[in-house]
């Protein structure tokens, strides 16, 4: 990265210095990618959304000088409350009572069961049913029971304190701990096309 810097600067010479900016969503690692670079500690990071409040203007070399911005999250019109929840524009500490609702959807949207076993010591058989498919929102509450059993985490009379269990899941995601991704669109009808394609040119052989 950094040579690739250099180069540009050198492809404007006629500027006394250039100025990169990085942009981009709450918590993907602007500022550890500057500190990074430095080799150093010069821009403040940490793992939870909201850390870098305004503009950072470091200097990364001669010539060179870098813009560390605030996250940007792109509003779409169909996001609800848990997806900027769970795309790190809120805290975890600020959704009060309501992390379990939004951690049961975070569970629900898990790409790979094994990631929540590996992570957190939590056979899958023991908190799903035997039918397999799309986990329920039953299914994923009773994954935050068991958490919160494990972890010694009750509330008075012996319940579940499933809402501190849920404040862990979603920390987790927002750190990068839980592993979440997204089909890019319309791999389904490329990879079909490209299926039938393939058949119609081995017909022809």
């Amino acid at each position: 990265v950094l040579g690739l810097l250099r180069q540009l600067a050198r492809l404007h010479r006629d500027k006394m210095s250039i100025t990169v900016g990085l942009v981009g969503y709450p918590n993907v690692g602007k500022s550890s990618l500057i500190n990074a670079l430095r080799g150093k500690k010069v821009a403040k990071s940490a793992p939870i959304p909201g850390e870098t409040k305004v503009w950072q203007y470091i200097t990364l070399a001669r010539r060179i000088h870098l813009l560390d911005c605030p996250g940007i999250v792109y509003h779409h019109h169909t996001d609800t409350e848990e997806d900027l929840v769970l795309k790190g524009v809120v805290r975890v500490e600020k959704l009060g009572g309501d992390a379990e609702r939004h951690a049961i959807v975070a569970v629900r949207r898990m790409r790979n069961l094994r990631h929540l076993s590996v992570l957190y010591g939590i056979p899958e058989r023991r908190w799903r049913g035997g039918e397999g498919g799309a986990v329920t929102a039953a299914e994923a509450r009773v994954f935050l029971e068991v958490l919160a059993r494990e972890r010694g985490k009750l509330l008075p009379g012996g319940e579940p304190d499933t809402n501190n269990s849920a404040k862990s899941v979603l920390l987790d995601w927002q750190r990068g701990r839980l592993p979440y991704y997204e089909e890019p669109p319309m791999r389904a009808e490329v990879t079909a096309g490209a299926g039938a394609g393939a058949a119609r040119g081995g017909g022809k052989e």
